[in-house]
């Protein structure tokens, strides 16, 4: 008998073949059944690497973007009592061919544009901030997209961050508005953009599938009206992820020191850096780094010290888990 898992994420157009998939899915993983141990860890690695506990969604798409508060790196802190009131740009620094700041010892500073990265409304943020790297199925496209930006002022912020929450929420490149599809084209390679591609579809067909598969009907006649009426859905739901919401929606934040990480704490870096992000709103953002004397390592020492501020997100420490994506445009 078939388990009813999670929400399944496919393409629109394997609406046809979404039974066969279901079966393919619940008989590889029923192979582990019964078994526990190594035995079972042998078995999930061979059936895909996937514990048999996680839904079929899991198994198959994956989080759009999964990083959380758990991945941010803080080797060591600096209070945030630290606060130098001298800082040199950050852009005065030279770049390598990749964009990424060749670190210098000093003290650097570059008030930036930055995208929130939680679907739904955020309340008010409380504490600080720490940096983490940039995970999940569609975290390259976000990485890309944020590193992008920088290269194309004809953009608006408000573009940007439409295409960024489209991106996170799932949405299937097919399904943005023109106008967000016309960003994307503008930000993303072809590679980046063939992986947003018919990734993601509306609960709805996943409820249609377990329909036919509960044998309701056996009738070619009414599956395919179910058909119709799940794609008429799907299309509806997808409203859902038309993001509309504009910039002027966003109010600067209200945050306060309390929490487990003080407003303006610094966060040491591999390589023996400091950065430390205040922000001023959710879509500016003020990004500061300490290079110490010190800073890399004896094995580095021929190697130049190189930090990209786009390929981090700087993450809250206490919920709401809010993420916010940083890149090197000049915040006004």
């Amino acid at each position: 008998m078939l388990k009813k898992h999670g929400r399944l994420m496919v393409p629109a157009a394997a609406i046809s073949v979404g039974v066969s998939v279901f079966l393919a899915a619940d008989l590889a993983f029923a192979q582990c059944d019964g078994k526990s141990g190594f035995a079972l860890k042998a078995c999930e690695v061979e059936t895909g690497k996937i514990g048999a506990n996680q839904s079929t969604a899991d198994r198959l798409k994956g989080t759009a973007l999964s990083t959380t508060f758990a991945d941010t790196v803080h080797l060591d802190v600096l209070p945030p009592s630290v606060d130098p009131k001298a800082f040199r740009s950050l852009k005065s620094l030279n770049r390598s061919d990749d964009g990424s700041f060749i670190l210098k010892v000093g003290i650097y500073e570059a008030s930036l544009q930055s995208f929130p990265l939680n679907p739904g409304p955020s309340g008010s943020l409380i504490g600080g901030l720490y940096p983490a790297p940039i995970k999940g199925t569609r975290g390259k496209v976000v990485a890309d997209a944020l590193k992008q930006a920088e290269l194309h002022p004809e953009l608006g912020q408000g573009d940007i961050q439409q295409l960024l929450s489209a991106i996170v929420s799932g949405v299937d490149l097919e399904k943005m508005q023109p106008q967000v599809q016309q960003t994307a084209a503008a930000l993303l390679s072809p590679e980046a953009m063939s992986t947003i591609k018919g990734s993601a579809v509306a609960k709805t067909v996943e409820t249609q599938i377990f329909r036919w598969l509960k044998g309701r009907s056996g009738d070619a006649t009414e599956i395919g009206r179910d058909t119709t009426k799940a794609r008429a859905e799907i299309n509806t739901t997808d409203q859902k992820y038309d993001v509309s919401k504009t910039l002027d929606d966003l109010q600067p934040l209200q945050s306060s020191d309390d929490g487990p990480v003080l407003r303006g704490t610094w966060a040491k870096m591999p390589g023996g850096f400091y950065v430390r992000y205040l922000p001023d709103s959710l879509v500016k953002t003020r990004f500061q780094v300490i290079v110490p004397e010190d800073a890399g390592s004896e094995d580095n020492l021929k190697t130049p010290l190189l930090f990209d501020p786009t390929r981090w997100l700087a993450v809250f420490a206490v919920a709401p888990n809010v993420r916010l994506g940083i890149t090197m445009r000049a915040a006004k």
